[in-house]
């Protein structure tokens, strides 16, 4: 007899504790997804508010700027143009090409290798 209303006891206890976890869960979950929304929705408003004042400034900007700048753009423009048709930039940019690839290569190589060293070390 005394075993069944210990284990009674127990029972109501553990009830009454997992209501209690219940409810701080649900609070909890509801607390964190207000919590989003309102970081969401401010995030959103200082963005749209960023933009506008960016529009604000834009076109008081194309004013200020001297005609240096756009030739500098100009003068950049045509000498990369230049130098890509040119044969011997076009070798020094299919080395960089190929080099870049190599070393991707290179670095996948040692990922893989260090990942297979970790996998037949947790097998162990």
């Amino acid at each position: 007899m005394r075993d069944s209303t210990e284990y009674m006891n127990t029972e109501k206890r553990n009830g009454q504790r997992t209501a209690l976890l219940t409810g701080l869960t649900a609070a909890g979950g509801t607390g964190a997804a207000v919590a989003l929304a309102r970081r969401a929705r401010r995030r959103k408003r200082s963005a749209a508010e960023r933009a506008q004042a960016a529009a604000r400034k834009l076109p008081g900007q194309a004013k200020k700027l001297p005609g240096q700048a756009k030739k500098l753009s100009d003068q950049w423009s045509k000498g990369i143009s230049s130098r890509m048709e040119a044969p011997e930039w076009r070798l020094w940019g299919l080395a960089a090409v190929a080099m870049t690839w190599f070393l991707v290569r290179m670095a996948e190589i040692r990922q893989l290798r260090r990942m297979n060293r970790i996998l037949i070390s947790s097998r162990a």
